[in-house]
């Protein structure tokens, strides 16, 4: 006669951890858990000062405030000292303080900027359009002057410092003052620091291929240059 009592089912233990692998990974969750602490506290520092950089530039143009400048004052929250400013403010035109921007814009813009000048897409009138968005244009700036400035004494130039601050801001669209101010203030860095400013130097031909192809065809020459002279 078959045995119709049911079966009762047998529970099964859970294999046991060992306790070095528990350890490993108490240890993996606390490091996971401060890592995501610090990205958390460097994006919120990252924030504070992007946000303290737009309110500096804005108080930097102050003297030349206008009324269509308030709703952006307001957007920023200036402090006590720009809130009476304001309502002392009595021209008219366009604003001077720049829109507010989110972070994630800026960040995105950025990005799009590098791409764009690093790779080959795009067109050389974009390029030179976003030019200022590098890390490292005001370098690139100090670099041509100095490339084109030997230029210019080996052309005979009674002045070749100034004809190479007139060549380079009219290659990029900028005064032969502005020039100056940016080869000083990569001087004053190099003195500082020589790692820190020490691009070699470059002509307005580097230049002009760099925004013909991008960075990428521009860096590939020079890396070919140093390698031919070694």
């Amino acid at each position: 006669m078959a045995d119709l009592t049911p079966e009762i089912p047998v529970e099964k233990t859970p294999p046991k951890i060992p306790d070095e692998a528990l350890a490993t990974l108490v240890v993996v969750g606390v490091l996971v858990l401060a890592v995501g602490r610090s990205l958390v506290a460097w994006a919120e520092g990252l924030d504070r000062r992007y946000r303290r950089g737009q309110l500096l530039a804005a108080y930097r143009c102050r003297h030349s405030w206008k009324k269509s400048d308030i709703r952006r004052l307001e957007a920023l929250g200036v402090n006590r000292h720009a809130q009476k400013r304001m309502q002392r403010l009595a021209g008219r035109g366009r604003p001077v303080v720049a829109a507010q921007k989110p972070l994630e814009d800026m960040l995105v813009a950025r990005i799009n900027a590098f791409s764009l000048l690093a790779g080959p897409e795009g067109s050389p009138q974009e390029r030179r359009r976003r030019f200022k968005d590098w890390p490292w244009w005001k370098h690139h700036v100090e670099a041509y002057y100095r490339g084109e400035y030997e230029i210019a004494k080996r052309q005979g130039m009674k002045s070749p410092a100034m004809e190479a601050e007139f060549r380079v801001g009219s290659a990029l669209g900028m005064s032969a003052s502005a020039i100056h101010s940016i080869c000083a203030q990569i001087r004053r860095m190099r003195q500082e620091d020589e790692l820190s400013a020490n691009f070699p130097a470059e002509t307005l031909a580097d230049y002009e291929r760099w925004m013909a192809h991008g960075a990428h065809v521009f860096f590939r020459i020079k890396r070919k240059i140093a390698c031919a002279g070694q």
